[in-house]
């Protein structure tokens, strides 16, 4: 998991796009990675792209909860955008305890 975002960087529901204020608070911490004098730290930030960081994030997520599992196995393995009428985020929350 060094590799994900701390979590008040994650969406709450995973849903497409993420606010505007996330996305520039994210790109500032990936800076922020970047401009470090890491190696280690640089190469975390190219696994945090923009592009495909919530489906990144789910997918950790979901290795360790089956409630995250079976919600992006429903989603086709994809991450839905706001007005899709496919399956409700509530799916994933059943099993939320699992990933405690």
């Amino acid at each position: 998991m060094a590799c994900s975002l701390p979590r008040f960087l994650c969406m709450e529901e995973p849903i497409l796009p993420p606010p505007l204020v996330l996305q520039e608070d994210r790109r500032i911490f990936i800076a922020s990675l970047q401009s470090g004098p890491s190696t280690l730290a640089q190469q975390i930030s190219l696994a945090l792209s923009p592009d495909d960081i919530d489906f990144h994030q789910c997918f950790l997520e979901s290795i360790k909860s089956k409630g995250m599992h079976r919600w992006l196995a429903l989603q086709g393995w994809k991450i839905p955008w706001k007005g899709s009428t496919e399956h409700a985020p509530s799916a994933m929350v059943e099993d939320k305890k699992d990933s405690l």
